[in-house]
């Protein structure tokens, strides 16, 4: 590798080091400190990341879980809770302004998320919101369907450049390599999608997955995040797209002093930002009870 070659490299590693050993840790503190003496909105309410890991954005809640795939500092999260205990979320009723959560359902099996959808309006505020975005099981479906290699380009470790491989890795990870290809084509077209993508993540071994928490083990598609939406409550639903939140306090990409991509930590300040290409967004707003 020539001299030139290396130069994007040591930049690169430079400002991840500035990133991570000076910048997160300020943060860390701004958020800390900012919560010491303004825990809440004007009104008393609260705003909570969902799967947020380290999110350090000042003013928000993380609530995630400390686990052998995800081994956060657990003084870094605001709410060490496991979403598939079935327990309460650690919050009031109407007591949150805002939740969010990127890319952190499909890491949750099929049977524990009524409990969780039902948990975001009961501790949701009369006016307050949920955004969810994770990755759209319509749009691999039809890439899979339309022989468009390039979408799964993000999963080519799991996918290995085989079509079905990288489809069921987005969705059902823990049977790549369990199940053939040719297996998944028949599947495919003798299935309806939505029944097609329920047996598939039916297979995944729910205790190999207690180990594997990073895998996929669950699929989503607008449509179904507006069923169940509707089911807990919920009837100002919409389908949005990345940024384009209806509340300006759920709209940012996570820039640092307007420095653009030099110092941009992405999830650990901003919104939208996993692959906005091939994922699903939904915003619902709790109404005023009758």
């Amino acid at each position: 590798m020539s001299s030139t070659a290396c130069i994007p490299n040591i930049g690169r590693r430079l400002r991840l080091i500035v990133e991570h050993k000076a910048v997160m840790p300020a943060l860390y503190w701004r958020k800390k400190t900012h919560r010491r003496f303004n825990d809440t909105d004007g009104a008393g309410h609260i705003m909570v990341n969902v799967g947020g890991g380290y999110f350090l954005r000042r003013g928000w809640k993380s609530l995630d879980h400390h686990s052998s795939s995800y081994p956060y500092k657990v003084s870094y999260l605001d709410c060490n809770f496991d979403l598939t205990s079935g327990e309460p979320f650690p919050f009031a009723d109407d007591s949150v302004r805002f939740f969010y959560s990127q890319h952190a359902l499909e890491h949750i099996p099929q049977e524990f998320c009524p409990h969780i959808f039902a948990e975001f309006h009961r501790c949701l505020a009369p006016g307050g919101a949920v955004r969810l975005c994770m990755p759209d099981f319509d749009k691999a479906y039809e890439a899979y369907r339309a022989g468009d290699g390039q979408f799964f380009a993000h999963y080519h470790g799991a996918g290995a450049g085989v079509p079905e491989k990288a489809l069921i890795a987005m969705f059902a990870t823990g049977i790549v390599g369990k199940i053939t290809p040719e297996e998944v084509r028949d599947m495919a077209g003798s299935m309806d999608k939505e029944a097609f993508a329920d047996h598939c993540t039916g297979l995944v071994s729910r205790a190999d997955h207690q180990n594997n928490r990073g895998n996929h083990i669950n699929w989503w598609t607008y449509g179904k995040l507006e069923r169940m939406f509707r089911e807990v409550g919920f009837d100002d639903i919409q389908n949005s797209s990345p940024h384009q939140s209806r509340f300006d306090e759920l709209r940012s990409d996570g820039t640092i002093l307007g420095l653009g991509r030099l110092f941009s930590l992405d999830r650990i300040q901003g919104f939208d930002t996993a692959d906005p290409h091939l994922s699903v967004y939904a915003e619902a707003v709790k109404g005023s009870e009758p």
